[in-house]
């Protein structure tokens, strides 16, 4: 990018968006195992736990800044030189769309299956959900993954000068 603006965009978008990644890989490794390791049973005892994990302290801050970041950096860096510009597409439009359906999917439903919505529920329908959840996470990691390659590469093209045209 030849702006600085935009250099400092591109940096922030690689640098929020390996913190969106790496919690969403400890989410996915560490914590869902624990909730859906028997359900229907799991998550009930995991969404009555004084110690669970809220996850919306860290996400509730890092995935829409990195929603911010991912729009003003595709805004930013529209006009660049390919194959950065390529790159930074990629990136960006990823990250927007999976951090859309995000807002729009995954976390309306997270807060029902471990809020007092679950009392509700029945139990094949708790598992049903939650199965969906889980499998449908590890997509979401996938593309937040590959948003996040692009955005490194985009990045690592960053200093880079086109060569001139042979003759």
């Amino acid at each position: 990018m030849k702006n600085r603006l935009g250099q400092v965009l591109l940096f922030a978008l690689v640098f929020v968006g390996g913190l969106e990644l790496g919690g969403g890989i400890y989410e996915t490794v560490v914590v869902v195992p624990v909730w859906s390791a028997d359900l229907p049973a799991s998550l009930l005892r995991w969404s009555s736990s004084p110690d669970r994990v809220h996850a919306v302290r860290f996400f509730g801050v890092v995935t829409p800044l990195l929603m911010l970041i991912a729009l003003a950096t595709m805004i930013a860096g529209w006009n660049l030189a390919v194959p950065q510009r390529r790159w930074l597409r990629w990136a960006t439009i990823t990250f927007v769309l999976t951090l859309a359906g995000t807002l729009l999917w995954f976390v309306p439903t997270i807060d029902r299956l471990l809020g007092p919505a679950n009392a509700s529920m029945s139990p094949q329908e708790l598992t049903r959900m939650a199965r969906l959840w889980v499998q449908l996470n590890w997509v979401r990691a996938a593309a937040i993954t590959v948003a996040w390659l692009c955005a490194l590469q985009a990045l690592r093209l960053e200093g880079q000068r086109p060569k001139p045209p042979s003759t």
